[in-house]
């Protein structure tokens, strides 16, 4: 049996959400200092060179892409949570236009991986 075309995103978006709970749990439990931070800040920013630099080949790889770039890009921790974990999406954390476009985005991609 072949590996998923795009298993190298799916394996860089596991090794993100990986260390941005990490970077999560520290701010919010440990009270840990930027500095004491610094290492899964850059786990994270090296798996998501590889999310941005990689291919998608699926539309299951595109909504990947497109929900790591909504991710960095949200100011809201609930955003930045439904992108990452599938919570809720509400519409006040969509107020720019341009958010909400790739939020639509990440849902047709999404949809036209469930029928191919």
């Amino acid at each position: 049996m072949s590996a998923h075309p795009d298993a190298r995103l799916f394996a860089a978006w596991s090794g993100y959400v990986e260390a941005s709970n990490a970077i999560g749990a520290g701010v919010n439990f440990n009270g840990l200092s930027d500095e004491e931070l610094e290492p899964q800040v850059r786990v994270a920013r090296g798996y998501g060179e590889v999310i941005e630099n990689t291919p998608a080949k699926t539309p299951r790889g595109m909504a990947l892409k497109l929900r790591y770039r909504f991710a960095v890009n949200c100011l809201s921790i609930a955003a930045f949570n439904a992108a990452v974990h599938g919570a809720d999406m509400h519409e006040e954390f969509l107020s720019d236009p341009a958010d909400e476009m790739l939020w639509r985005m990440i849902g047709e991609a999404e949809r036209m991986d469930a029928v191919t």
